[in-house]
């Protein structure tokens, strides 16, 4: 009888990689690492920093809330290339402990 054939699954969660991939394209002031920022789509905020988060931004808040609790609020525009390209590092690194990744797209 041939042995079961086994696959482990391992998935991430990071709601604010939005925010870390925009900082890692320097598309956010570099100023200030700490300061408040926020993703905005066509829905409104989709990710901010824990300091926008501190402040009184959520996700699905319309940017005009967002900059009127926040107005230091550092705002970026959705880009789902960036977040892609920037995640490709990471990719990049699990390859050392997992054999095979893959991305799956990006569900909202």
């Amino acid at each position: 009888m041939a042995a079961a054939e086994s696959s482990r699954v391992v998935a991430l969660w990071l709601p604010d990689w939005p925010v870390q991939a925009a900082h890692l394209a320097s598309v956010t002031s570099q100023a200030n690492p700490l300061s408040p920022v926020a993703i905005v789509g066509d829905s409104g905020v989709a990710a901010c920093s824990p300091s926008a988060r501190r402040a009184g931004i959520r996700r699905g808040q319309s940017r005009r809330h967002a900059e009127a609790l926040c107005p230091e609020l550092e705002v970026v525009e959705e880009s789902a290339v960036r977040d892609a390209a920037e995640f490709e590092s990471v990719l990049q690194l699990s390859l050392i402990h997992i054999s095979e990744p893959t991305r799956l797209r990006r569900i909202s």
